[in-house]
């Protein structure tokens, strides 16, 4: 999971370290009670992931029973990380956990938003706006999809952001139309460039 809703180093600490709170209680309590069908569904973290459950996957190949003992070995292992410039190779040591996977709850800004890949990445939590389209499709690249697995990855953004997504997706495909109208018209190169200066532009 991707969590980047701050360019500010103070804030996503204090982010980090509630999510590792949380996460740290939801830990305790499952592992303490997860064997337990009923006593365990009077504990909060039992309590709405049952919920959870019930309201969208009641229907799948598994019974909650199954779900509620398997908990523990899923939840064990999830780690939050605070991941910024020079401390993101250490706390996305994936090498060290090539055979079991890296479960991380990944807290951070500039680092997340350019360049940084987050293997696996199936929930993005994101809170930036900007109107800029070379910084937008920047912080865009959310997953490296897997066959099999779209239907787990979801994106949690605010309605500018969706609105600025939607604007940008249609101005490049409409860039790309254009660029294909003009190779197939043999149009001189100058002129693809111009038209590229004032997409980029706006």
């Amino acid at each position: 999971m991707m969590v980047n809703v701050s360019v500010y180093v103070d804030v996503q600490k204090k982010i980090a370290d509630q999510l590792d709170s949380y996460v740290r209680e939801m830990q305790r309590e499952i592992r303490n009670y997860y064997m337990m069908k009923e006593v365990a569904l009077q504990y909060s973290s039992f309590a709405f992931l049952k919920d959870v459950y019930d309201q969208y996957y009641s229907k799948c190949e598994f019974e909650w029973d199954t779900v509620q003992t398997a908990l523990w070995s899923a939840i064990a292992p999830i780690v939050v990380r605070y991941v910024n410039g020079g401390n993101a190779a250490k706390n996305l040591n994936y090498d060290e956990n090539e055979e079991l996977g890296l479960r991380i709850i990944a807290v951070g800004g500039y680092s997340l938003s350019r360049g940084l890949t987050l293997e696996g990445l199936s929930t993005s939590y994101f809170y930036r706006n900007t109107k800029m389209y070379d910084t937008l499709m920047q912080m865009g690249r959310w997953f490296g999809y897997r066959p099999h697995y779209e239907d787990l990855c979801q994106v949690w953004i605010n309605q500018d952001a969706v609105d600025w997504y939607s604007y940008i997706s249609e101005a490049s495909d409409e860039l790309k139309r254009e660029v294909r109208r003009m190779c197939k018209s043999r149009k001189p190169r100058r002129r693809l460039i111009f038209r590229c200066t004032c997409w980029v532009n706006g």
